[in-house]
């Protein structure tokens, strides 16, 4: 009996390291902690602190963090509603501040497939900032900001993985399946 129980015991423990094992190779981490976004902000400031979002109604943050073995790569998404007073004024804001890539952005110069600079997803017009200006460094660290004029929102999504080498598939799927 007593065998019995110590084979018991060392399965599950067995288990227990395995699965351990596998969620530190193979994992992620999800966050709603809008201080992951505090840090992000001070890091890039080109990012509107919280404070500086103006007069919202709400906000929605997601901090994901994936990982495998050695390689990682991180997500932001802030997502925020106005009125629609506010959203138009904080829109226009938006405009002025920042600058947005207008160039196809090709990873190497004989690589074929390029990724348009602005485009839509859901009701968000997406717009990448400028890689030059706010020194982005595409594919590995890519800034978006998008308006919604249907929900008076403005989404800000950085994404950074310095391991990646490129892009394919279009933004639209990328900001689904990685951001």
């Amino acid at each position: 009996m007593r065998k019995n129980v110590i084979k018991l015991v060392l399965i599950i423990l067995s288990v227990i390291v395995l699965a351990s094992v596998i969620n530190a190779c193979f994992g992620g981490h999800l966050s709603h902690n809008i201080k992951y976004y505090d840090d992000l902000a001070e890091k890039y400031s080109y990012l509107p602190a919280i404070d500086e979002l103006g007069n919202y109604e709400d906000y929605k943050f997601k901090y994901f963090n994936d990982y495998m073995f050695i390689f990682s790569a991180e997500s932001y998404v802030l997502r925020v509603r106005y009125n629609e007073a506010e959203y138009k004024a904080q829109k226009d804001l938006v405009l002025k501040k920042y600058i947005f890539e207008t160039e196809k952005l090709i990873y190497m110069p004989d690589f074929e497939d390029y990724k348009e600079p602005s485009f839509t997803i859901d009701t968000f017009e997406m717009n990448t900032l400028s890689i030059k200006q706010y020194k982005l460094d595409y594919p590995k660290n890519l800034v978006f900001v998008g308006t919604s004029d249907e929900t008076c929102e403005i989404s800000y999504v950085c994404f950074i993985d310095w391991d990646i080498d490129f892009i394919d598939m279009s933004f639209e799927e990328f900001l689904r399946d990685k951001c």
